[in-house]
């Protein structure tokens, strides 16, 4: 069973709306039960936002494993370390929450259209179920699985656009190198080959992470580490999980240094792409490769020389952490070598300390270099 639970002063016929799609996509009966009043000891009076885990307790408990309840709430919430949320799950208790303030038009100061609110209200009702069945979110950098379904989100919104993207690890002999590529061809079927064989040989590194656990006496179950994944590509990120629900570990970044990162005793060596092939994948896709986080580079300055010449677009100068001075030497490093400039948050959702989307100020001037870039290369894009 499915219990809809309005919370304080939520209109009813949104979740009348709700019942049957919600029944028949569940296969489980639906239902609206009581409501309960909205605990303003909830409420950050400085954001005019309420807690939204604050909120998850509040909901009731419903004695069945295969029930569900999902609050509804018609004001703004939050979550430690982010703006703003449209929903939360609470897995072990199968309770979940979904705030309406944000799916409506009239928000983005746009049109009211009752449809469309109601479609995205289910969407968001339905993506918060789905983590109580045990489907995760996507850590997998090089997964492109999510850009199309973030256009379709994003259509309903004319000021919000997607750029087509993808991260990709890469190998030197001092550490890993990531490069970032913009408005790639995600359907060109080379470059989704290529990402599916890097996909495939990272099952297999995780089953072998997974038996040097065992023998290190880390007892994970490979089923579990498939559940954590949801589908997705299996990471290090999803065996990390793994060992931190068994209770080895205190924290989600105390499996990387104690096993899993480079010279641990778990780690295994993945299958290597070097940061020049990947910026030519990514020139071949169509997009524009970019040099993410380059302090992490030992030699930012002699990489960039290296990757320039295989078609290097830009740098990522504009990062999370980075410090004024920091930025402004990136930005001069890409002006001697006639790159644009990119920035982003870097947000995987491993801390609630990390900063969220949107949480690093990037100068419009340089998102619109990378359209302008992108356009020249591509005269036939339309954005």
């Amino acid at each position: 069973m499915i219990v809809l639970v309005p919370v304080g002063n939520t209109d009813k016929a949104i979740l009348e709306a709700l019942m049957h799609p919600l029944e028949e996509g569940f296969g489980q009966k639906t239902q609206i039960g009581d409501g309960i009043e909205l605990p303003q000891e909830s409420c950050n009076r400085h954001r005019r936002q309420y807690l939204a885990s604050s909120l998850l307790v509040k909901l009731p408990s419903l004695p069945r494993l295969g029930d569900r309840v999902v609050g509804v709430v018609d004001v703004a919430i939050f979550a430690p370390g982010l703006n703003f949320v449209f929903g939360e799950a609470d897995i072990s208790e199968r309770r979940v929450l979904i705030s309406l303030q944000r799916l409506r038009q009239e928000f983005y100061g746009l049109p009211r259209d009752e449809n469309l609110f109601r479609e995205r209200a289910l969407k968001e009702a339905v993506h918060e179920l789905g983590h109580t069945y045990g489907l995760k979110h996507c850590f997998n950098l090089t997964c492109i699985d999510g850009i199309v379904p973030a256009q379709v989100a994003a259509s309903a919104f004319p000021q919000l656009k997607v750029i087509p993207g993808v991260e990709i690890s890469t190998d030197i002999s001092q550490g890993e190198v990531h490069i970032l590529g913009y408005f790639i061809d995600y359907t060109d079927p080379e470059f989704k080959a290529t990402l599916d064989r890097f996909r495939d040989s990272r099952l297999q590194r995780g089953q072998k992470m997974v038996a040097k656990l065992e023998a290190l006496g880390i007892h994970i179950d490979w089923q579990q580490v498939k559940e954590i994944a949801g589908g997705s590509s299996i990471g290090r990120r999803h065996i990390a999980q793994a060992i931190l629900e068994k209770g080895y570990v205190s924290s989600i970044r105390e499996p990387f240094t104690e096993y899993l990162g480079r010279d641990r005793p778990a780690y295994v060596e993945r299958e290597k792409m070097t940061p020049a092939e990947a910026v030519a994948l990514i020139v071949k896709a169509g997009g524009l490769p970019v040099l993410a986080h380059p302090l992490t580079v030992n030699d930012a300055e002699a990489m960039t020389i290296e990757l320039k010449r295989a078609g290097l677009a830009g740098i990522e100068a504009y990062y999370d952490g980075y410090t004024t001075e920091e930025t402004d030497r990136l930005v001069r490093l890409a002006q001697r070598h006639r790159l644009i400039v990119t920035g982003g948050s870097d947000y995987h959702e491993l801390e609630p300390t990390e900063t969220a989307i949107g949480g690093v100020a990037l100068p419009t001037e340089a998102v619109e270099r990378l359209i302008a870039r992108a356009k020249k290369q591509n005269p036939k894009l339309k954005f």
